[in-house]
C-alpha cells in the first residue's frame, strides 16, 4: 500500500469520510502571477476516479501528464480517487504518483459509486478548473485542452461524442435522455466531459451534488444552469476504451441510478438559490 498522509494533506468531508485517505500533496509552483492565486493554486485539477482499472490507469497517467506538460508545464493536478477497487488499482496509482510530479491519490476503502469518487477529488482538488476525465483512456486529455481553450469567458462546458457508437449504446443513450426530458424537465444532451470553474463549483456546494452514480454528469450541469451560470457546449472525440469492459452498463448500476433520478426531481425542485434565467447558451465551434 502507499505511504501514510504527506504535509499538507487534508481529509475532508463525504459520504466516505471515514474511509477516505488522500496521499501525495501535489502542491506545484504557480507561474501565472495572477493576482489573488497563491503558490499552491494550479490552473487545472483533472480528477481521474477509478474502480478497477489496474491496466489502464498508468497509460492514462502517462499520456495525459506527457500532454499537459506541453501546454500547462508545472500548472495542473491530477486527482485519482479509487473508489474501493477490488484489484491492483490503488497499488498502481501510487506507483503513477512516485514517478510523476503533480499526481495526487485518495482512496475509498469501500466502493461508493462515481458521484461519491468525483466529489471526493472535487473536495482535494486545488485548480482554478476542475475537468474530469475517466479512467479508462476513453477521453484524452488533448479534449481536456479543447474544452479549456473553448470555455472562454463561460463557468462551464458540457460536451457530446463525435464518434459512432454501438447501437445498444445509442438506445441506452436515447432513453437515457428521454428519462432526463421527463422526470428533470433537463433537455440537455451530455455524453461527454465537463470543465468548469471552480468558483462555479463553490457556488453549487459540494454538499448539495448527492447522486452517487454517473448521474453525477447530470446533476452537476443541472444545478450550475438552474443558478444562471454561463454555459457552453461542444463536441468531442472519444475512442473505445484501452482494456477491460464498463462498470456503467449493468443492472444494479441502473436500478440505482434510476432511483436516484426520482430522488433528484424532488431536491432539485426544492433548491431555493435558483436566480433569474440569465443563462447564456453557446455551441463552441467544433475544431
Amino acid at each position: 500500500m502507499g505511504s501514510p498522509l504527506q504535509p499538507g494533506c487534508r481529509r475532508h468531508t463525504s459520504t466516505v469520510t471515514s474511509r477516505t485517505r488522500i496521499e501525495n500533496d501535489g502542491t506545484r509552483t504557480n507561474t501565472r502571477g495572477d493576482p489573488g492565486l497563491t503558490y499552491q493554486t494550479p490552473l487545472l485539477s483533472i480528477v481521474i476516479a477509478m474502480y478497477n482499472e489496474e491496466e489502464n490507469i498508468e497509460p492514462v497517467v502517462q499520456s495525459t501528464t506527457t500532454e499537459l506538460d506541453r501546454h500547462f508545464p508545472g500548472d495542473y493536478e491530477l486527482v485519482i480517487v479509487d473508489d474501493g477497487s477490488s484489484d491492483n488499482s490503488y497499488a498502481a496509482s501510487v506507483d503513477c504518483a512516485g514517478k510523476y510530479p503533480g499526481v495526487r491519490i485518495c482512496q475509498h476503502k469501500e466502493n461508493a459509486g462515481f458521484g461519491a469518487a468525483i466529489r471526493t477529488g472535487y473536495a482535494a482538488s486545488k485548480g482554478q478548473y476542475v475537468p474530469l476525465i475517466p479512467a479508462d483512456g476513453e477521453v484524452e486529455v488533448d479534449q481536456v485542452v479543447k474544452l479549456y481553450k473553448e470555455i472562454g469567458p463561460a463557468d462551464l462546458i458540457i460536451s457530446q461524442r463525435n464518434r459512432s457508437v454501438p447501437f445498444h449504446r445509442e438506445i441506452l443513450t436515447a432513453g437515457w435522455s428521454f428519462l432526463m426530458k421527463l422526470f428533470l424537465g433537463f433537455d440537455v444532451k451530455i455524453e461527454g466531459i465537463m470543465v468548469m470553474r471552480r468558483s462555479l463549483l463553490d457556488q453549487i456546494g459540494l454538499d448539495r451534488i448527492t447522486t452517487n452514480t454517473g448521474l453525477v454528469n447530470i446533476e452537476i450541469p443541472m444545478r450550475a444552469i438552474k443558478l444562471g451560470c454561463d454555459w457552453r457546449q461542444t463536441v468531442i472525440d472519444t475512442k473505445p476504451r484501452l482494456s477491460g469492459e464498463s462498470k456503467v452498463v449493468n443492472l444494479r448500476t441502473t436500478l440505482l441510478t434510476l432511483w436516484e433520478t426520482f430522488k433528484l426531481r424532488f431536491t432539485i425542485t426544492t433548491d431555493t438559490r435558483s436566480e433569474a434565467p440569465k443563462t447564456v447558451v453557446q455551441f463552441a465551434e467544433h475544431r
